[in-house]
């Protein structure tokens, strides 16, 4: 068989499929210590002084020893950690000393939970603590293993170059509490949990040769480069209890503006965020989401932008999924009989009335699914994985976002809104700066 062929960078004579024009370059892993001593509650930083690379993925390793969750009651309770992707408040991606990227938690979980794909995600869950297996969980805390908490960056997006030695790169953390992230219920635990904690960061990149990066450098001063990325942009608000029926909540986008490519939203308890509740006995899941009857984007003047009409929960997770997602995420579920093993034998009883429970086989199993998305760009996942949009609609900050639910709230709940905008980084040999698309 012939093939077409062509001469690479050492002038082989070889078959196009075998050119590369990545020649020189290696693969490294790089692991770089924190500044300071990492702790639940506390801030800390990781410098990244690394130059003439491109980075392709930065993860956060920890490891939890000394676990002390308090007196356990009753006595077959035992200590189990939340995934990872619940352990810090927010994350901070500095270059050239701004502030260019804010990791939250839940919108990092979503990232990874819709836009890779099944193999990929279990992964990257296995490594974080499976939030649909709390058995998993539970061994790695008791066999102080590693966690890793993968970030959702402009680098994985951009496939940005670190060259000059204005790029240093910081990543600054802000850890949530370890009682938001421990079940240590009352009923189960007394006293105040503690531990050590051990982190450094996981980069993995692709260091180039002197002569790519002489290339690369050359090529720069010549005129700026620009990279392509989504930016979130962040609201939150409280929907307040209702009567029956439940009347619509709309919820003004005032933080969002520019073109959004997609829009991910969240209903949730307020209140502690974490697995621990020191009232009722109920553990509350900080990725269990409530769920709504539909929901609807609208303009100024009230008129739908998001199809027209209402789209049902059903609608998104049956339907809209198959394109607007690379996984399975809304079809996943949790076996909640293994959670009341691990616990205490009746804890999912407090549950009641919530609807979120079907049975199968004589075990219970609750929807973890429950997350808005709407997407503006025919392709979503290509979107959230290399910049590249296929559509989007422009924000003016005066839309809102409708949520309708199927019965009444006897409680309060939080909504968070994670709107993804295009925009792109202008990268010269004296700054790197964002630019709103």
């Amino acid at each position: 068989m012939a093939y077409s062929r062509s001469r690479d960078l050492r002038g082989l004579n070889i078959p196009d499929y075998q050119n590369s024009q990545l020649q020189n370059v290696k693969y490294e892993t790089v692991l770089v210590p924190s500044t300071s001593q990492v702790a639940f509650g506390g801030y800390s930083i990781f410098d990244f002084k690394e130059k003439a690379c491109l980075i392709n993925d930065i993860v956060l390793q920890f490891q939890v020893t000394n676990l002390n969750a308090g007196t356990a009651n009753p006595a077959f309770s035992v200590p189990r950690l939340q995934s990872c992707f619940n352990w810090f408040t927010r994350i901070e991606i500095v270059q050239n000393n701004q502030i260019l990227e804010t990791i939250y938690p839940q919108a990092n979980f979503l990232l990874h939970q819709m836009f890779l794909i099944d193999e990929e995600r279990q992964k990257t869950n296995d490594g974080a603590g499976d939030y649909k297996s709390p058995y998993k969980c539970y061994l790695k805390t008791q066999n102080q293993s590693y966690w890793y908490l993968p970030l959702w960056t402009y680098f994985k997006t951009g496939h940005i170059p670190c060259l000059y030695p204005k790029d240093d790169l910081q990543i600054r953390l802000y850890m949530d509490t370890l009682s938001n992230n421990i079940y240590t219920d009352t009923n189960l635990f007394t006293g105040t949990p503690s531990c050590s904690l051990i982190a450094n960061l996981v980069v993995n990149v692709t260091r180039l040769g002197d002569d790519i990066h002489t290339y690369r450098l050359q090529s720069l001063n010549k005129g700026p480069e620009h990279y392509k990325f989504l930016e979130m942009r962040y609201g939150t608000t409280v929907i307040p209890a209702n009567s029956n029926p439940a009347p619509a909540f709309n919820y003004v986008l005032n933080a969002v503006t520019g073109n959004v490519v997609f829009l991910l939203a969240i209903i949730r308890p307020t209140g502690n965020k974490g697995p621990g509740s020191t009232s009722t006995g109920v553990i509350v899941d900080p990725f269990q989401y409530i769920p709504v009857s539909n929901f609807s984007l609208l303009d100024s003047t009230s008129t739908n932008i998001s199809g027209g009409q209402p789209v049902s929960l059903s609608l998104l997770k049956d339907y809209l999924a198959r394109k607007w997602t690379a996984s399975s995420y809304y079809s996943d579920v949790r076996n909640i009989n293994v959670d009341a093993i691990i616990n205490s034998a009746d804890w999912w009883k407090n549950y009641t009335g919530n609807n979120y429970f079907s049975t199968s086989g004589g075990r219970l199993y609750d929807s973890t699914s429950h997350a808005i998305l709407y997407s503006f760009s025919d392709d979503p996942v290509g979107a959230a994985n290399s910049g590249k949009s296929a559509g989007g609609h422009r924000f003016k900050g005066s839309e809102q976002l409708q949520v309708q639910f199927s019965s009444s709230l006897t409680t309060p709940y939080n909504l968070e809104i994670y709107a993804y905008v295009e925009g792109a980084l202008e990268i010269t040999p004296s700054y790197v700066k964002k630019i709103t698309m």
